[in-house]
């Protein structure tokens, strides 16, 4: 994927390589695993030894998140047949959306049919967003089965499917998305009508608030935008607002992985320091949607912060101005 853009970004510690011309995706594979222990206190597999399989973690593959009590848990029980995992450690709304699903729509994959039917591992079973994502996506043969926490499963064969993106990039397939569009999109052309301000009024301090919100607000309702809690909606009515977006505005967060329903959208990201966490930057690639970013004068990427209203302005006559693309 071309991302000429990337070039000269300052990303976040740990993904600075992206800083390349050109993007080139993970091989996806599924691969099936005997006799191994499943941990659904952490949605990782161990080894013989105790030891994390590292590729189970997440696509942030960093052991120090797990809960290490829960992997040494003393009771195990035995699950025979097939099964296989959706979640990793990390199930916030944008891992929910965006890393997790991939793996539930390959178990549909013709390549695994000679397995028949497969259990979907699922701790205390599924969460409101879960049960959203298995409505649309999960394939005939994939049944769930709800799992305790504070224990170990030996599972005689496991599904194990990688993560179709990795830390940071939210760069998925077409084949991908195209199911996921299908499954979630409205059944009706598109109407480009929104121009949605994502408010992170409400969050706790130092979570990239924007300090100066109801001047950025005021400001932006003359350009034709409103403001949303996106948390006080469905996951339908996200679907059918960023369906029909025609921009997008908001701090960095969870919220711009609606993006997933968009296409030809102009998206302006807003980042507390010149550090960039490029997630939106390849969602946006991957679904044609057209990025923008600025950034405020603070020193770390968390930091809440205040969005200078020129510069706000300026920016959205630039997007006001550049050429839709997408369709």
């Amino acid at each position: 994927m071309p991302t000429p853009e990337a070039v000269d970004m300052e990303f976040v510690p740990g993904v600075a390589h992206y800083r390349q011309p050109v993007y080139r995706t993970p091989g996806v594979f599924a691969a099936i695993l005997h006799d191994v222990l499943y941990c659904p206190a952490n949605n990782v597999i161990l080894t013989e030894q105790g030891q994390v399989l590292a590729e189970s973690i997440s696509t942030i593959p960093r052991p120090e998140y797990l809960d290490h009590y829960a992997l040494s848990a003393r009771r195990i029980e035995r699950i025979r047949g097939p099964a296989a995992a959706l979640r990793s450690v990390h199930n916030q709304f944008y891992h929910a959306l965006i890393d997790n699903p991939p793996r539930l729509w390959a178990l549909g994959h013709p390549a695994l049919a000679h397995l028949g039917a497969i259990e979907l591992l699922l701790r205390d079973g599924p969460t409101p967003l879960e049960q959203y994502i298995l409505r649309g996506l999960r394939p005939p043969n994939v049944v769930v089965r709800r799992l305790k926490r504070r224990r170990l499963y030996r599972i005689d064969t496991f599904v194990f499917v990688s993560f179709m993106n990795r830390r940071h990039a939210a760069c998925l397939d077409p084949v991908y998305l195209e199911a996921f569009r299908r499954a979630f999109c409205p059944d009706r052309p598109r109407r480009p009508r929104h121009r949605i301000y994502i408010s992170r009024a409400g969050r706790t301090r130092g979570t990239r608030r924007v300090l100066n919100e109801p001047e950025v607000v005021a400001e932006l309702e003359r350009w034709g935008f409103r403001a949303y809690l996106l948390e006080d909606l469905s996951f339908e009515a996200q679907a059918e607002l960023f369906y029909d977006a025609e921009m997008v505005v908001g701090a960095h967060g969870a919220g711009f992985a609606n993006l997933i329903y968009a296409r030809g959208a102009k998206v302006l990201e807003w980042f507390p320091s010149p550090h960039v966490v490029p997630s939106y930057y390849f969602l946006c690639k991957a679904t044609g949607n057209l990025y923008f970013r600025r950034h405020a004068n603070e020193s770390w990427r968390d930091r809440d912060f205040v969005i200078d209203l020129d510069v706000l302005r300026r920016a959205l006559d630039e997007m006001t101005n550049s050429q839709r693309h997408g369709g």
